[in-house]
C-alpha cells in the first residue's frame, strides 16, 4: 500500500505475531491483540516470571502469556486493540482504538474518524454516528490514561564542520 509507514490502516497494521515457546503446542489465537502487549509478554516469558501487582508498572500493555499457554478448550476473550504510530518526518501522530468491530482513527490527537470494520473492512467510508463516536472517544481517552508514554524527541543534527 502506498504510504506504508505513515498510516495505520488495517491492511498495514493487521499483521501476524508469532511466539515460539518450547514445550507449548502451536496454536492460533483469533482475537486481535495490541503491539503494546509485546514488551510485557517478553518480560513475562523470559526473565521476569513474577506477576505480582505492580510488577510491570514501568511498561504499558498486558502480557499475552495466558494466550500463549492456552489450555485445551480455552477461548481467549476479545479486548480493545490500540494502534500507535508516533510522529515522524513525513507524518503526524496517528493512533487508533479498535473495539467491537469499530475503529476510531485519531490523527494528531485532534481529528477523530470512526469506521465500522465489520461492514467496511477497507476503511473506505467513515460513519457519522455521534453517539458511537463519543463512546469510542471516551474509551480511547481512558486507554490513554493507562499508557506510560515516553516522549520521543528528534535528535538534533550536528553542524558539518567546514575546513
Amino acid at each position: 500500500m502506498i504510504r506504508h509507514g505513515v498510516e495505520i490502516w488495517e491492511e498495514l497494521v493487521r499483521v501476524p505475531l508469532l511466539f515460539f515457546v518450547p514445550g507449548i503446542a502451536p496454536h492460533h489465537v483469533l482475537p486481535a491483540r495490541s503491539c503494546v502487549d509485546v514488551v510485557p509478554t517478553i518480560l513475562d516469558l523470559s526473565i521476569c516470571r513474577s506477576r505480582d501487582a505492580g510488577f510491570f508498572d514501568f511498561v504499558s500493555g498486558q502480557s499475552l502469556a495466558d494466550d500463549i499457554a492456552l489450555p485445551r478448550g480455552y477461548e481467549p476473550t476479545e479486548r480493545d486493540v490500540l494502534v500507535d504510530m508516533p510522529p515522524g518526518p513525513n507524518n503526524d501522530e496517528r493512533r487508533a482504538l479498535i473495539r467491537g468491530g469499530m475503529k476510531l482513527y485519531v490523527s494528531g490527537a485532534v481529528r477523530y474518524t470512526l469506521f465500522d470494520l465489520e461492514h467496511d473492512p477497507g476503511e473506505k467510508n467513515a460513519i457519522d454516528d455521534k453517539a458511537r463516536l463519543a463512546e469510542m472517544k471516551a474509551r480511547y481517552q481512558w486507554h490513554r490514561t493507562l499508557l506510560r508514554e515516553v516522549p520521543v524527541k528528534p535528535v538534533a543534527k550536528e553542524p558539518v564542520a567546514t575546513p
